[in-house]
């Protein structure tokens, strides 16, 4: 039985896409029927949620956890946010009380925690973790294996296609994630408790309840007001249910532009209470929805690791294949516009096109197909046929060992995107602590399944990857026969093996990680040590490139 302590302390949608690392650990951790203790740093936004876990996973934030000691009067005067002096002043007192901790796992790149993960002298480190003081993030903060890909999938968004919620499980558990429909780590009680406290939504002689979920963290990734009000009366008058819109309290004017638009024949029908639940309060609720319609965001990935199946809006700066709906035959919808994914700052240039070409009738169509099992083909043939003639595309969440999206309608594929998809399963293998071996046959009746014309790319594919990957074989043989590290001689071949990213767009990605990987920290390591994580590095993306060889050879 170990004691674990977890730094997640971003929004509560990162939160709730770190439950089933939580529940792995928590599993893991277990001495016959004796469960062992995680404490979990949070963003103080989610203290409301304490009583979700089970009673050995305590919730924290960082300013609970900056306090501990302040009975002591040299610590009266003590700055959270003074990291550094903090570190060099009170590390004998914090250590000491850390000891009892045998695994510390930081989820964030972030100076603040990696620090705080300095102080775990007794645990195995697992995450991003501090290595200097410089405010600079990139330099103060060590990034190996799962962290190191998290880091470079944020530069290179396009190629990225592993879900976050299986890169947090491979940071903190060496695997892809477990989707569960009930997660052990919640108290099971929770979600019936204190019904006077916690509001209930009156019951209804209605079949299906759909929660409409339509604000987001940026403005680029709502859909118009007209095509959720579009939406919800195509709902009302098909199929027999109720909508129920929630939001924070500051998407009530989202909310309140939707209701303007629905017809006032079947405005009762819609039940809004957008600014008026807790998140507490969201988590109770979302539990009795049957569809959750939604764009990127927090409540989306509650209701996922509730159990409720989603069509999900992703427009703007929101990645699918980042953050899209983990339950297995959740839905995306999705614009096909050259400039999807754009980055947050980014203006747009295009009036958010984007917006437009997702259609209310097409999201109304992926509805039907999770509610009612009757019109499934039928609906599916209309959304088909509107996929092949409009701006859109739609994705449907498959389980293959890991999390992967797959295209409704069986679609051309090019060299490039054929090597994003391939690449991604190689990726799943070299992320990996543990032995997970891809699943060639399910890989290879997926991809010939859902692509057309990926033979001929694969052929192409084959001959570029067996060039580069002789390339980083003959730079290890090179590095392996020298006495010691030679630093003034990588860094040449990164730069030669950076041209490679240019001349290979979808090998960026790798590139990036391997050249992040192979960075030697000033922590005095022997040359000993340096030529092994120059090797491990090497190792990494020559089983990548061996990985995708093999899969792209069966097809």
């Amino acid at each position: 039985m170990d004691n674990i302590f977890i730094f997640q302390i971003r929004r509560i949608g990162d939160f709730f896409q770190s439950i089933p690392l939580i529940n792995g650990l928590y599993k893991k951790n277990q001495d016959g029927n004796v469960p062992g203790k995680i404490d979990i740093a949070i963003d103080e936004s989610l203290t409301d949620i304490k009583r979700l876990f089970n009673d050995n996973i305590k919730l924290h934030t960082l300013e609970e956890l900056t306090s501990v000691g302040n009975t002591d009067p040299s610590l009266d005067n003590f700055n959270p946010s003074l990291f550094f002096n903090f570190l060099d002043n009170y590390r004998p007192y914090i250590s000491k009380f850390l000891k009892k901790y045998n695994l510390a796992v930081n989820l964030n790149h972030d100076i603040k925690t990696s620090l705080f993960m300095d102080f775990f002298d007794d645990a195995e480190k697992k995450g991003f973790i501090s290595i200097n003081k410089s405010e600079k993030p990139s330099d103060a903060i060590l990034r190996k294996g799962a962290p190191n890909y998290l880091y470079n999938s944020v530069k290179n968004r396009s190629l990225n296609k592993i879900n976050i919620v299986d890169i947090f499980s491979f940071i903190g558990l060496g695997m892809p994630a477990e989707i569960k429909k009930k997660y052990e780590a919640f108290n099971p009680e929770y979600l019936n408790l204190d019904k006077k406290r916690i509001k209930k939504i009156p019951k209804s002689n209605r079949k299906f309840r759909i929660c409409i979920s339509p604000g987001a963290s940026s403005i680029k990734r709502v859909w118009h007001p007209e095509s959720y009000a579009r939406l919800i009366e195509l709902l009302l008058k098909n199929i027999n249910s109720e909508i129920v819109i929630v939001g924070a309290a500051g998407e009530t004017g989202i909310a309140a532009e939707i209701k303007k638009y629905v017809p006032l024949e079947i405005a009762h029908m819609v039940l809004d209470i957008t600014g008026k639940t807790s998140p507490s309060e969201i988590i109770y609720l979302l539990k009795d929805f049957d569809l959750i319609v939604s764009a990127d965001t927090g409540t989306l990935h509650i209701s996922q690791v509730l159990n409720v199946p989603a069509v999900s809006v992703f427009i703007g700066n929101s990645n699918f294949y980042e953050t899209g709906p983990h339950l297995k035959n959740s839905y995306v919808i999705y614009s096909k516009a050259e400039c999807y994914p754009c980055l947050e700052n980014e203006p747009c240039r295009y009036n958010f096109g984007c917006k437009r070409d997702v259609n209310p009738q097409d999201v109304f169509h992926l509805a039907e197909m999770i509610l009612d099992g009757t019109k499934n083909k039928a609906a599916a043939k209309i959304i088909s046929g509107n996929i092949k003639k409009g701006n859109f595309e739609a994705a449907v969440c498959k389980h293959i060992g890991s999390i992967h999206y797959f295209p409704l309608v069986k679609k051309e594929i090019g060299k490039n995107e054929l090597a994003s998809e391939i690449l991604k399963f190689s990726w799943i293998y070299v992320l990996s602590d543990v032995a997970v071996n891809p699943d060639l046959n399910r890989i290879l009746q997926y991809t010939k399944k859902y692509y057309k014309n990926s033979k001929k790319a694969a052929v192409i594919l084959i001959s570029e990857i067996t060039f580069i990957k002789s390339v980083f074989e003959n730079g290890k043989k090179c590095f392996a026969r020298s006495e010691g590290y030679k630093g003034e001689y990588f860094k040449k071949f990164a730069e030669s093996v950076k041209s490679l990213g240019y001349n290979y767009g979808y090998l960026k990605l790798a590139v990036d990680y391997f050249i992040d990987e192979a960075v030697i920290p000033d922590a005095g390591y022997s040359e000993k040590h340096k030529l092994k994580i120059l090797s491990k590095a090497f190792n990494d993306i020559i089983l990548l490139l061996d990985t995708a060889l093999e899969i792209l050879g069966r097809l």
